[in-house]
C-alpha cells in the first residue's frame, strides 16, 4: 500500500469515526461490558509491564519543563551564589508572597513551570538555589551576599533578552 493510500484510508476512517461517533460508542461500551474482567486483566498487565518507563517519560517532561522555566529567567544558576546543581535550583517571586501567589493561582511545583509557560513567562522572578531561597524568605536576606542580593533588590526587565529575564539592578 502507498503513502497515498494510506492517507486516504486514514482520512476516511477519521470521516467515518466522526459521523458515526455515538453509534461507536455505544458498541465499545457493550463490548466492555461483555469483556470487563479480561480488559482490567490485559490493562493491569500492560501497566506492570510499562510503568517504569512510563514514569521514565513524566520525569524527563518535568525536568524539560523546569529547565525552560530557569532558562527564561536568566539561566541555570543561582543569581546569589551561582549554585549550578538543577536539583538545587528554583524560582523566587521577587517581591516576596510566592507561597500566597501559588495559592491563587491554585499551581504548584511543576504545575507553577506549566503555568508560567502558559503566562508566557511573566516577568517578577529570578532563579535562586533552595538555600538562598529560602534564606530570602525566611530572614530577608542571604547569608551568601547580605549585601547584596535582597527580597526587594533584584528585578528583571522582561522585554531585555529574548531568553526572558536578565538581573538588572533598581
Amino acid at each position: 500500500m502507498s503513502t497515498g493510500d494510506v492517507q486516504k484510508k486514514r482520512g476516511y476512517q477519521q470521516k467515518y469515526r466522526e459521523t458515526h461517533r455515538e453509534q461507536l460508542r455505544e458498541a465499545n461500551r457493550k463490548d466492555y461490558a461483555a469483556h470487563r474482567d479480561q480488559r482490567r486483566e490485559y490493562n493491569q498487565a500492560w501497566w506492570n509491564s510499562h510503568k517504569e518507563h512510563y514514569h521514565d517519560l513524566l520525569r524527563q517532561r518535568r525536568i524539560r519543563l523546569k529547565e525552560a522555566a530557569l532558562d527564561a529567567y536568566g539561566g541555570r544558576v543561582c543569581v546569589c551564589c551561582e549554585e549550578a546543581h538543577l536539583e538545587f535550583l528554583t524560582l523566587d517571586h521577587i517581591m516576596g508572597g510566592g507561597s500566597k501567589h501559588r495559592s491563587s493561582v491554585s499551581h504548584w511545583g511543576n504545575d507553577f513551570y506549566r503555568w508560567l509557560k502558559l503566562q508566557d513567562y511573566p516577568p517578577g522572578y529570578r532563579v535562586l538555589c533552595m538555600n538562598c531561597n529560602f534564606a530570602l524568605g525566611k530572614h530577608g536576606y542571604c547569608p551568601h551576599n547580605k549585601t547584596g542580593i535582597s527580597s526587594q533588590e533584584v528585578s528583571y526587565d522582561h522585554t531585555t533578552t529574548p531568553a526572558g529575564c536578565a538581573p538588572s539592578g533598581r
